[in-house]
């Protein structure tokens, strides 16, 4: 039934939308096969009878070994996979530092915008550290939405679909502020909760003001490391996180580290400024750790502190690099001005796909295995300790 279930024919696949042209509840349950040889090239032939999608005719399957491997019963995966992205890269702000030396955090608007090579190198970069900065954007409140369509569709929010951070009286977000903003992430009590965020410097001619960046996954290799039942404790404690005005009632609870079924970290969920209350009482083992956690990613040696120029776009993982900014003076002739943006998590694992695609060319295309999620989260610790 799987077999007959994923054949990938032109009758049975649309060959311009890529669709299944059939129900799978108009098989049998037992499809009569009338013949199965391999040909030359290694490939399975199946010659089916009495097909009911092809009016009780016989029907032609020919299945690839690749294909096969997807009915390994140890690892069975379905026709259309997302692949997950090059193996992540740790840092923290001297090696962040370094790597904007070397020019691999960094890229041009020209580049970003014409150029595909330079364009699919800073994104793999972006893929591995999290943060990105273009350099040379026009200061025009337009182009934020520009940078990120190079990716994809922009994730609208009730903020809409591009927003201003800029210091306003009555301010319905501390974003919108001019005091210091711990570090932290983005909508939290959203669903889903933006992957990307983009921030476009207009002006930044006002005193201070200062962005910083710390890397999360860095913070939790290290905890899981030095501090494992505190580290534990984030996997498995719910925290509450909402966001109530102008008519905007949100809440959604999340575990301050989110893990997959390999037990791999995907996500982290830190905002102090919105989170809201527990549940009769504070779990004291939970502070505790959270408390581990927050001296880690605030330590002066793990944040990248940038005084962000106008012309300048920074694009970071909202699920990974926690960002704040320091506070600035209002009034004078300085000003401060960013124009923002998010892209959802489904934009973004598209484009890694597309991504690993792109990094295979004519290689076959692997399958995405638990051992292989395991395998990945020990090598970006091991990458890490090694370098400290």
């Amino acid at each position: 039934l799987w077999l007959r279930d994923s054949c990938s024919c032109p009758q049975c696949l649309d060959p311009d939308s890529g669709q299944k042209t059939f129900s799978t509840t108009d098989l049998p349950d037992f499809p009569e096969v009338k013949s199965a040889n391999i040909d030359g090239e290694g490939n399975l032939i199946i010659v089916w009878q009495n097909d009911p999608l092809s009016n009780g005719q016989e029907h032609t399957t020919t299945v690839t070994v690749d294909e096969l491997r997807r009915f390994e019963k140890v690892n069975p995966q379905p026709r259309i996979q997302l692949q997950p992205p090059p193996q992540k890269t740790f840092w923290d702000k001297a090696y962040y530092e370094k790597l904007r030396q070397e020019g691999k955090c960094t890229v041009s608007y020209q580049d970003w915008m014409t150029n595909d090579e330079a364009f699919w190198e800073a994104f793999s970069n972006l893929t591995k550290t999290g943060l990105l900065f273009v350099q040379g954007v026009p200061e025009d409140e337009k182009e934020v939405q520009k940078v990120a369509n190079r990716i994809g569709m922009i994730q609208n929010t009730f903020y809409g679909d591009t927003w201003d951070v800029k210091s306003k009286p009555n301010a319905e977000n501390v974003a919108y502020t001019n005091v210091f903003l711990g570090l932290h992430q983005d909508l939290m009590y959203h669903v889903p909760i933006p992957r990307l965020q983009l921030l476009h410097c207009i002006a930044n001619s006002a005193e201070g003001g200062e962005s910083i960046f710390s890397d999360g996954f860095r913070a939790i290799a290290e905890m899981r490391r030095f501090h494992f039942d505190e580290y534990e404790n984030l996997c498995q404690k719910l925290v509450y996180f909402g966001y109530e005005k102008n008519g905007n009632h949100y809440q959604r609870a999340h575990c301050t580290i989110s893990l997959n079924r390999a037990e791999k970290p995907i996500a982290i969920h830190w905002a102090p400024p919105f989170q809201t209350t527990f549940r009769g009482h504070v779990p004291q083992q939970w502070k505790d750790a959270a408390t581990i956690f927050k001296k880690n990613i605030e330590d002066p040696e793990n944040v990248v502190e940038v005084k962000m120029k106008a012309g300048e776009c920074v694009i970071f993982d909202n699920w990974r690099v926690l960002h704040g900014r320091k506070e600035f003076a209002v009034g004078g002739s300085g000003t401060r001005w960013l124009k923002g943006t998010y892209i959802s998590p489904q934009v973004y694992q598209a484009k890694e796909t597309a991504l690993v695609r792109r990094l295979l060319g004519d290689k076959p295309w692997p399958a995405h295995s638990f051992s292989a999620s395991v395998k990945t989260w020990i090598d970006e610790q091991n990458d890490w300790a090694s370098r400290k």
